[in-house]
């Protein structure tokens, strides 16, 4: 058939429907693969060339995506699809360059400008986004892969999306007419995405005086196009890939490592589920009533959890990450371990000034029967203060002292625990040992806090080879407990970790 006699027709699903319908200057489309996203970004420029034709006006829009491979293998070839090449059909258009492409859509009897561009940052996108435009379409802003799996899309950084903010009309009297708008598509971001951070988790009265908008598109809404295998065929090809299901076929936002994750993700999945609440929630205050010197105030939001109360026939160990005490920085983390298994029987979790954690750990230290306690002693870093503090001025009697295993190089003894590129993979695994030794599923034991947990899933490897938190998240639980697993594994605990030995 002639494509100019072609007769395009296009059926919304009711989410999609919904998001056309809305009057929001920035509208969000998100889900599972498959839900029509992409075709819904691309008839959002149809609709807007309507519109500024019936104004008198003719439209200038851009689309965005990450790459130029996507670019052309995806998002152009789905335009293309919807309003292919002709001589000035209705609906219809023609390409007027090819390298980066133009596109003259023609729409309410004229021609209206379509760019086509790639870029993952501000840099790039400052090639293109110099201009203002009556419509900005970001294609799949946030990366569509999971650790361990091919990179498919990078996605869009948080400053192209500012930028283009700052990029649609301004123009009074245009900007009435036709109603200036940047839309985004992507696959369910995680949760801790630009996207999610800024749009998704805000509140509705946020988002409506921002007039924002976003819309989950279920696989419901565009189930009637696709084969009916789709969907079960990957579900069935993915068997085992809990994060690639839940994600991407479920529409999931999920708290993970966007990279490649240092410790088994599917693993620690499980092991949240075996996790169990702490029988005690609250803060530590200093007492003459007993000989610990030390009780137990229950309070919500409180400081300290503890799993299991200290038993006076056991020796615990515990390790601390210190950090400044800011309120929105790092918080200040500790773990107490049972000597005999490695379990968490108590945690501290906060913002606090050195000075002051320092008094917290002589308290939860004499608590359980006076642990050892072992704390990060980096050059310039805050672990020296609350170290000098500890032994100095309070006089802690337990402080672990590291003792490099190089006897090649020998070291000065130092109290605390440095963690530097030699030592910091030495903890890392050691928390990775200790993983294993649960088993796969948390068969032979498990982690108690939920929230240790979670850190652990967002810890992996950057591009630059440092094993860290992803951006926007935290790993002081993660050192706290490396640290802890430490000074455990230096107190003749080879049992539980068999290659000790070997270290």
């Amino acid at each position: 058939m002639d494509p100019a006699k072609k007769r395009i027709e296009y059926w919304a699903g009711p989410v999609a429907k919904a998001a056309h319908e809305s009057h929001a200057g920035v509208k969000m489309a998100w889900g599972p693969l498959g839900t029509a996203k992409t075709t819904w970004l691309c008839w959002r420029i149809f609709f807007k060339a309507r519109r500024a034709a019936a104004a008198g006006y003719s439209l200038r829009a851009i689309l965005v995506r990450d790459s130029y491979r996507n670019l052309a293998d995806s998002t152009l070839q789905t335009f293309l699809k919807w309003f292919p090449e002709s001589n000035g059909a209705p609906g219809l258009g023609r390409k007027v360059q090819s390298m980066p492409v133009d596109f003259k859509l023609f729409v309410g009897g004229r021609f209206h400008d379509v760019l086509f561009r790639h870029g993952q940052t501000e840099q790039d996108a400052s090639m293109f986004l110099s201009t203002e435009y009556d419509f900005i379409g970001l294609e799949e802003i946030a990366p569509a892969y999971l650790p361990g799996e091919q990179k498919v899309s990078p996605g869009i950084s948080e400053g192209v999306f500012d930028m283009a903010l700052g990029r649609l009309t301004r123009e009074k009297a245009r900007a009435e007419a036709i109603g200036p708008e940047l839309s985004m598509t992507c696959n369910s971001p995680p949760l801790t995405h630009w996207a999610s951070k800024r749009i998704i988790d805000k509140p509705a009265e946020y988002l409506a005086d921002l007039n924002w908008a976003h819309w989950m598109f279920p696989i419901s809404d565009n189930a009637v196009n696709l084969r009916a295998d789709y969907y079960s065929g990957l579900e069935k090809a993915w068997a085992g890939k809990r994060s690639l299901i839940a994600r991407f076929l479920k529409g999931e936002r999920l708290a993970i490592f966007i990279g490649v994750p240092r410790f088994n993700l599917d693993q620690l999945d499980d092991l949240k589920k075996l996790a169990v609440r702490p029988k005690f929630q609250g803060l530590l205050t200093s007492t003459d009533e007993n000989l610990l010197r030390v009780k137990p105030e229950e309070k919500a939001g409180g400081y300290v959890k503890m799993w299991a109360p200290p038993d006076l026939g056991k020796r615990y160990m515990i390790g601390a990450d210190v950090a400044e005490g800011v309120e929105g920085g790092d918080y200040s983390a500790a773990y107490v371990l049972d000597s005999v298994d490695g379990s968490i029987v108590a945690s501290w979790h906060g913002h606090i000034e050195p000075a002051l954690f320092s008094e917290e750990l002589t308290k939860l230290g004499n608590l359980y029967n006076r642990a050892m306690i072992g704390v990060e002693n980096n050059p310039g870093g805050h672990g020296n203060l609350v170290l000098h503090k500890l032994s100095r001025d309070l006089g802690y009697p337990h402080i672990y002292t590291h003792q490099p295993a190089d006897i090649r190089n020998p070291q000065q003894n130092r109290l605390g625990m440095r963690t530097d590129q030699r030592t910091k993979p030495m903890m890392v695994d050691g928390v990775g040992e200790y993983l294993s030794s649960l088993g796969s599923k948390g068969e032979h034991g498990s982690i108690n806090d939920e929230d240790l947990i979670s850190e652990l899933m967002t810890f992996g490897i950057m591009e630059n080879g440092k094993t860290e938190a992803q951006e926007g998240c935290y790993d002081d639980r993660v050192i706290a407990f490396a640290i802890a697993l430490l000074v455990h594994q230096r107190s003749g605990l080879q049992r539980i970790f068999p290659s000790l030995g070997n270290k």
